[in-house]
């Protein structure tokens, strides 16, 4: 059929083209390269709008601002470069969204401003969100795992009441609901968790949490807390280590991480100070804590502070041979992932960035020939010419490009990824270089997601001048 006989035989057709607009989750997944799942395209079509969180978080950022060339939620070279920033405090604090190989949206984290600090708070939003909503509850209404109180911004006194509006709950129990958890589970345990907390009973509803592996990571380190931290929290007082006489940083504090290693004889004296009765000296669970802490290391290797919970637990026990292949396994561990103020161990990290590096130099005749002569080390303790965050980052940079030039693209993008964010950079502008090299690596490992994300991250940190602090 020649061009006009078509032409002719279309003119008098009526054509009906129905343009549906794209919905927000497929303008993200374009924009990002994203495989979403059915949940999180739920989430960005319809429950951010609905869904009011309970917890401290409550601000869910639009699509209309992830998708610009340079969203202002990120907080570049600060946030980890494979997260997209979800839902928010408008201080600065946010739950963020890793980004996988593949293009799907993985684990959660609760990413603080306040340094950098971050803790994995599940695997779906509604753990994150639910964990957020129960953390509001501790019993002296502050929030360790948010570092700092200035985070809260005058949040009102929490109220059980909160979290009984249906959408909220219909919303919980819905995503919670899987193949091990009926609808019918779900929603028993979270009228369990409710009871708990009305109770002031915190700590059992944080238990619960892990039972049933909602935000399970988050959830330990809280237990953790309990066993170390609550014990000694009338003693931990600036005003106890001044009437005593003793420097309260690092001196004090340090003393504060394990108590039954205060002498016998400034025991006394401290109860006194502190209003305590004098022959009831704090106990600490260390037991407890150091089985949580253990069956965490069984699961995953990124989280510092499980690393030295469970391998204090060794050296004071004078096993100090399995406490160093307990600190040996954890040396990779990103110090932001140590909540090292938290749990009361700081003090002893100042010079060596980690808490397993400086207690490894201090238990180096225990070492085997092959932990000693690893390289990861020798980067810590050889004589550095420059700064120590310099010369780590630099020695992952090195490592890369070898990678990189070996065709071990994904490899290569992790070790770009630990150069920046393994003890940081001394400069804001030097996490410009590693971006690009996170951007290079990423594409010629073929994932289109990760090299977007982090070319978002590198756009926002040239166009910065200083951060957006809420959605």
């Amino acid at each position: 059929m020649s061009l006009s006989l078509v032409e002719h035989s279309l003119s008098g057709l009526l054509l009906h083209i129905e343009i549906r607009p794209m919905r927000p989750s497929e303008v993200l997944a374009d924009r990002y390269h994203l495989q979403l799942s059915q949940r999180w395209r739920d989430w960005f079509d319809c429950a951010a709008d609905q869904v009011q969180p309970r917890g401290a978080l409550r601000h869910c950022v639009s699509v209309d601002l992830l998708k610009a060339e340079a969203p202002e939620a990120i907080w570049a070279g600060f946030m980890l470069p494979d997260t997209l920033p979800i839902v928010g405090n408008e201080y600065g604090d946010w739950i963020c969204v890793r980004v996988e190989a593949n293009g799907c949206l993985g684990e959660l984290v609760y990413w603080y401003h306040g340094g950098g600090d971050w803790i994995p708070v599940g695997d779906r939003l509604a753990e994150a969100l639910l964990h957020d909503a129960i953390d509001l509850f501790r019993p002296d209404y502050h929030q360790p795992l948010r570092g700092a109180g200035e985070s809260l911004a005058e949040l009102a006194r929490p109220q059980t009441a909160d979290l009984q509006c249906e959408t909220w709950r219909n919303w919980l129990i819905d995503q919670l609901s899987d193949a091990s958890r009926s609808g019918a589970q779900v929603r028993a345990a979270i009228s369990t968790i409710h009871d708990q907390l009305a109770d002031g009973k915190h700590e059992h509803a944080v238990a619960l949490l892990q039972e049933f592996g909602w935000a399970k990571f988050a959830a330990a380190c809280d237990l953790i807390e309990y066993c170390l931290r609550n014990p000694v929290r009338a003693l931990a007082q600036p005003s106890v280590a001044e009437r005593c006489g003793i420097v309260w940083y690092p001196d004090f504090v340090e003393m504060l991480f394990d108590v039954d290693l205060v002498p016998r004889d400034m025991r006394q004296q401290l109860s006194h100070a502190a209003g305590l009765d004098t022959h009831a000296w704090p106990r600490q669970d260390w037991e407890r804590a150091c089985r949580i802490a253990t069956a965490v290391l069984s699961q995953r290797d990124d989280l510092g502070w499980a690393f030295a919970i469970a391998g204090w637990g060794q050296e004071r026990q004078r096993e100090f041979r399995q406490a160093v292949d307990i600190y040996h396994r954890g040396r990779l561990a990103t110090s932001f992932s140590d909540q090292s103020v938290r749990l009361g161990y700081h003090a002893t990290t100042e010079s060596l960035c980690k808490f397993t590096i400086a207690q490894l130099q201090g238990l180096r005749k225990y070492m085997r020939e092959d932990q000693a002569a690893d390289w990861y080390l020798q980067t810590y303790f050889r004589p550095h010419r420059r700064s120590l965050l310099h010369e780590v980052s630099q020695a992952w940079q090195e490592r890369a490009a070898r990678q990189f030039a070996e065709g071990r693209f994904a490899e290569a993008y992790d070790s770009f990824y630990r150069a920046g964010w393994d003890l940081g950079v001394s400069r804001l502008g030097e996490y410009a270089p590693i971006l690009e090299a996170m951007v290079a690596s990423a594409e010629r490992a073929g994932s289109d997601a990760r090299a977007e994300v982090a070319r978002t991250h590198l756009r926002r940190l040239i166009g910065q001048s200083r951060p957006s602090s809420g959605a």
